[in-house]
């Protein structure tokens, strides 16, 4: 056979796979849909959590913290929380911005991602005219079956990086809903992230890019928090604080979102994951207990240079958080140590906000 027409032969039967996977997606969505309403009630969580932030800012800590992904066990009986492995909100939020003009972008910390009841029942594969509610019911499920809980759960929730405006769609499907975005240094970001990054590509240039596109997330969602500070159901945690009172602040956490703190199985923190994340690493080590030696190791990672560039960039959190800055914040500095017309047409291209950068 030719290789043009073995090509075509080829992408014909990728489409009539592509088409039998969705049409068997839609037929089992169809026969779940059956009598959800009652599994749902039993599903039901008082409260909704959602933990957010940048990359390597401590996200997967706190959600270990909550449940323990790495060593499978429920830390606290009412809390049911999925640590980084229930995609259904992101992928709900894609679906919805789509088609939407002009394009709300991630992170965005300025737009609401538009609500839409026709397009939830669509992306559950469903009729427009279904209930909107199955994704609830779908979303509580994902995350029962990732993290099983003892009893039926006070709080759900789960962690996914770089989630801003998808608060408010977890809100069409929740009546309380808390959101933790989480802070770090972002020097330390931005070293971990590139370190990261040099460990899958190998490319000096593109980890950069990569790493400053995640300070830029980072960034935003710093930017969210102040527009949005009034909502007492958004709240930061420093990773920091987390790192160097990890007791007194999960008390706090636990306080946030209404559980009692003598529930908590604290005797379980001393096998808390040292790895602060697993994204696309090969091989996860399970440290013993939370571990304080990623606090400032940006000092011994990154030039005087790449330090004075990520301050200047990232100066609202530094200075209002009150991390130690190393370099004069003028505003007028000269940068020269990236091409930010570069971060900007990548930010473009991954469809991040590029707004929250300070230039």
């Amino acid at each position: 056979m030719k290789p043009i027409l073995s090509a075509a032969v080829k992408n014909v039967k990728n489409r009539i796979k592509g088409l039998k996977q969705k049409h068997i997606g839609k037929f089992k969505a169809k026969l779940e849909y059956r009598d959800f309403e009652s599994r749902l009630k039993l599903l039901e969580p008082k409260g909704f959590l959602l933990v957010s932030g940048a990359m390597r800012s401590g996200t997967t800590l706190i959600g270990e913290c909550l449940y323990s992904r790495f060593n499978n066990h429920q830390r606290h009986e009412d809390i049911c929380f999925a640590n980084d492995n229930v995609l259904l909100i992101r992928e709900l939020s894609n679906y919805l911005r789509k088609n939407i003009s002009p394009s709300i972008l991630i992170t965005d910390p300025n737009n609401r991602i538009p609500f839409d009841k026709k397009g939830v029942s669509s992306f559950c594969g469903l009729s427009k005219k279904s209930n909107h509610l199955f994704f609830k019911y779908l979303l509580l499920k994902k995350i029962q079956e990732n993290s099983p809980s003892k009893v039926n759960p006070i709080i759900s929730g789960i962690k996914t990086t770089q989630l801003l405006g998808e608060y408010y769609l977890i809100k069409e499907f929740f009546d309380d809903v808390k959101f933790i975005i989480m802070m770090r240094d972002p020097r330390d970001v931005y070293s971990s992230c590139f370190l990261r990054t040099m460990r899958i590509t190998s490319n000096k240039d593109e980890a950069k890019i990569l790493s400053l596109m995640n300070t830029l997330t980072q960034v935003n969602s710093y930017n969210f928090y102040k527009k949005n500070q009034a909502d007492t159901n958004i709240k930061i945690v420093r990773y920091e604080d987390l790192v160097m009172n990890t007791e007194e602040k999960i008390q706090e956490i636990l306080s946030f979102i209404g559980v009692d703190a003598d529930k908590y199985d604290w005797e379980s923190l001393n096998s808390v994951s040292s790895s602060n994340s697993s994204y696309q690493d090969r091989e996860i080590t399970i440290g013993s207990g939370v571990s304080k030696e990623s606090i400032g190791k940006y000092k011994c990672t990154l030039s005087p240079q790449d330090i004075s560039t990520i301050e200047h960039l990232a100066q609202k959190i530094i200075l209002d958080l009150e991390y130690d800055t190393l370099s004069s914040l003028s505003p007028k500095r000269n940068i020269d140590s990236i091409d930010l017309d570069r971060v900007r047409y990548t930010a473009e291209k991954y469809g991040v906000s590029f707004d929250g950068f300070q230039t």
